[in-house]
């Protein structure tokens, strides 16, 4: 988190490459499926920040994770290492999601139950969600057993807990 806003300014000048909403979306899309499969793989991480490999070694173990054909991504990518701001990408991955959400006027959101929701619970959190933030809600369920009963929901460090222990607390400091 220390250099999300460096990483958030890198990735704004890769979209504005792009026209159209649609071609922004789909180019930072693609940008997050590298970046998520160069993350995973901790050697290709070291070998591309290591000073003392060649440039173009680093280039060449690059080009493995890239799409044929897609030039601008492969410069962007080669304007990381050539810098040297290549652990840009853990801030990247994250603030290429919220730009993405925010580029399809979405809002992530994962709620947490002791069990698994049924639809009409979940179309309830999302038309809820939905009128809260203004926008269309990509819903993620988890089951969390340590939730006696209720359903707790996070989206953009805003949580709605309607959970039983939540609110026993609150009884419990209505009677202190």
């Amino acid at each position: 988190m220390k250099y999300a806003l460096l990483a958030k300014r890198y990735i704004k000048a890769f979209s504005n490459c792009f026209d159209s909403v649609n071609d922004r979306c789909e180019q930072l899309e693609l940008l997050s499926k590298v970046v998520a499969k160069i993350v995973k793989d901790p050697d290709t991480i070291s070998l591309l920040q290591d000073p003392t490999i060649l440039l173009s070694k680093k280039m060449k173990v690059l080009h493995l994770y890239l799409p044929k054909g897609n030039q601008l991504l492969a410069n962007f990518l080669s304007l990381l290492v050539t810098k040297g701001r290549f652990f840009l990408l853990h801030d990247m991955q994250m603030e290429l999601e919220a730009m993405i959400y925010d580029l399809k006027n979405q809002v992530s959101a994962v709620a947490f139950s002791s069990t698994s929701l049924r639809d009409s619970d979940k179309s309830a959190i999302v038309s809820y969600l939905k009128g809260y933030f203004k926008k269309d809600v990509d819903l993620k369920t988890v089951v969390d057993e340590s939730i006696l009963a209720g359903v707790r929901v996070e989206s953009n460090n805003v949580v709605f807990d309607a959970t039983l222990d939540n609110s026993l607390q609150n009884l419990k400091l209505a009677f202190q």
